[in-house]
């Protein structure tokens, strides 16, 4: 018996193929399966095709030698905001390539934007993140 999740992710995307030839030419199924998924979610507010009313509230600000760490927030629904790190090459660019970077564990999207667990500059490249955050903006 394997005890890795290599094993357990394998198994799991074979029952998900398995799963997914059952519904593909059953309406029926894929209404049920859409309906419990929107129930599961909770309620989303209707936006009419466009996003309204996204007012971004920075929430911090630091000039560091080749970038800008911005932390900012946005309500993507009633009672529901969601905080972000916002890296901008300083140069003489009018644009940038942009990049999602998405953090794993540990202390989260510090890890990636050169903080510390407790909002310190950290200036090695300890951990899993290694700062990609960081790395990503000083290359443009």
């Amino acid at each position: 018996m394997d005890f890795n999740q290599e094993f357990f992710f394998e198994s799991l995307y074979r029952k998900t193929v398995a799963d997914q030839k059952r519904f593909v030419d059953n309406p029926e199924a894929k209404k049920y399966i859409r309906q419990g998924l929107s129930e599961s979610l909770g309620d989303f507010p209707e936006v009419g095709g466009e996003v309204k009313n996204v007012q971004p509230i920075l929430l911090q600000r630091q000039e560091l030698d080749s970038f800008v760490r911005e932390r900012i927030a946005f309500q993507t629904a009633e009672d529901l905001w969601v905080p972000v790190y916002v890296l901008t090459p300083k140069d003489e660019q009018d644009t940038h390539p942009a990049v999602l970077a998405l953090h794993g564990h540990g202390y989260g999207s510090r890890a990636i934007v050169g903080l510390t667990e407790h909002d310190l500059e950290d200036h090695g490249t300890t951990g899993g993140h290694q700062h990609f955050g960081v790395q990503l903006v000083e290359r443009g």
